[in-house]
């Protein structure tokens, strides 16, 4: 398992957490282009709302050291609503403030180097139909909400 793997891991963790999310909304720990994965998402989202704990990618790293350490690293974690199917009881917005609160200053699996921050900019919305071949709510209208976390990652040989 790489860093990526094993951060998005443990945010998906403290998503699952109880109380940490108003609504019992399934967390999938999303792998793009996974077919397994692919269908796990598209059964998430068939109750109306979901959540994704999308890869964490670097955004930069500590030059001219002997160590790896992420001195920038971008946490997304995705909402997907289609509010006409929507019966939890919480919306998109809802589940932003509730997803900042869960992991804003948080390590997830104790493998930061600093605590979780919210972003400058924490979140980023779309609104739309929904358009794919054999999606069961083709034509729908559609919210996906991402929250945005900055994170600090030393990587640590295993001895």
């Amino acid at each position: 398992m790489n860093s990526s793997t094993e951060l998005q891991e443990a945010i998906a963790a403290l998503l699952e957490a109880p109380g940490a999310l108003p609504i019992a909304a399934p967390v999938v720990r999303r792998k793009e282009k996974d077919v397994t994965n692919d269908m796990e998402a598209g059964l998430a989202v068939q109750g109306g709302i979901c959540v994704f704990a999308m890869r964490p990618l670097p955004t930069s790293a500590l030059e001219g050291v002997p160590f790896v350490f992420f001195d920038g690293y971008e946490v997304r974690v995705r909402i997907i609503e289609i509010p006409s199917v929507n019966r939890s009881g919480a919306d998109a917005y809802e589940l932003i403030d509730a997803i900042s609160l869960a992991l804003h200053w948080q390590n997830p699996g104790g493998m930061l180097a600093q605590p979780l921050m919210l972003a400058r900019r924490p979140a980023e919305m779309v609104e739309g139909s929904a358009s794919a071949p054999g999606f069961e709510h083709d034509g729908k209208f559609l919210r996906i909400a991402d929250v945005i976390f900055n994170a600090v990652l030393q990587i640590n040989p295993t001895l």
